[in-house]
């Protein structure tokens, strides 16, 4: 998951993605969280980890910060 986000950290950064886009797919995943989770166990703990580092790193954006 590490390789995940210092993808989607890059692409914020250098602006190929922006924030709206990094919000609808992050938004994308957390609703479908819950079914994913019966096939992958550790996926919820996965994406707290991401956001959390998104968070922390300054590139989650705004939209899901009121959301966390």
């Amino acid at each position: 998951m590490e390789r995940v986000g210092d993808l989607l950290r890059d692409l914020s950064a250098c602006g190929a993605l922006s924030s709206t886009q990094m919000a609808q797919g992050l938004g994308r995943v957390r609703s479908r969280l819950a079914d994913e989770a019966l096939d992958a166990p550790a996926a919820p703990a996965a994406f707290g980890a991401l956001l959390e580092r998104a968070g922390k790193e300054g590139w989650l954006p705004p939209e899901l910060k009121a959301a966390e």
